[in-house]
């Protein structure tokens, strides 16, 4: 009942045979952003020069990604705007 119609209709699909449904208040959910090509509800960005890296600490089993890091960062410096 939360999740924006865009959002469910893909587990709705593939995982309850369409059956997930949206609450009526669902359908108003929007933002200023979502009027962008690049925000809408969900996306997916993807960082082709991106590279994970293991940390050293703890056992190294952390991951990063410097690349992906970065575009976060500028997709919030945006929505800041």
């Amino acid at each position: 009942y939360r999740m924006h119609p865009e959002i469910c209709q893909f587990p709705s699909l593939h995982f309850y045979e369409g059956r997930l449904l949206n609450g009526h208040d669902a359908t108003k959910k929007s933002a200023p952003f979502h009027k962008s090509m690049f925000f809408g509800p969900y996306v997916f960005f993807d960082v082709t020069d991106g590279h994970e890296r293991r940390g050293t600490g703890l056992g190294g089993l952390s991951i990063s990604n410097k690349a992906e890091a970065d575009v976060v960062i500028e997709v919030l410096r945006f929505l800041k705007k």
